[in-house]
């Protein structure tokens, strides 16, 4: 019961987390940088004297996400702009589900803490990220 549960909470998540990302705050590339990087490959290892050698999950990751909005999910939908936007949701909200989900493992594992006392503390943990967007009168 408490491993499918967890296993609930996080695939709850993970659909919220698309959900916002492609409706509530869509993740769409527009910045020049965001289109270069998205349509440039390069070797997923760091590359000595570029100009970033150590950035290299940024521009590993964008090209994959645009290739799989490009090919997979723009034959479905037909919006090149909304394709690249879902196959970035996808990807980014994986990565914040993997992170919440290793944040709830140190709190149940290394603090001990119930599994129930520990998917609450990941929540909140979640939720605190998104205190980032209050808007306020500026």
């Amino acid at each position: 019961m408490r491993k499918k549960t967890v296993i609930g909470v996080h695939i709850t998540i993970f659909a919220l987390l698309v959900m916002y990302f492609i409706y509530i705050s869509p993740l769409q590339v527009f910045d020049g940088d965001d289109w270069y990087f998205i349509g440039s490959m390069r070797s997923p290892f760091p590359m000595w004297g570029a100009w970033n050698p150590t950035r290299v999950l940024p521009e590993v990751l964008m090209p994959l996400s645009g290739y799989v909005g490009a090919f997979i999910i723009y034959p479905f939908n037909h919006n090149y702009i909304d394709s690249l936007s879902i196959s970035d949701a996808l990807l980014v909200s994986l990565i914040i589900t993997i992170f919440i989900y290793c944040f709830y493992l140190v709190i149940t594992e290394r603090f001990k803490v119930n599994w129930k006392s520990g998917i609450v503390s990941e929540l909140f943990f979640l939720v605190m990220f998104f205190f980032l967007y209050k808007k306020t009168n500026q």
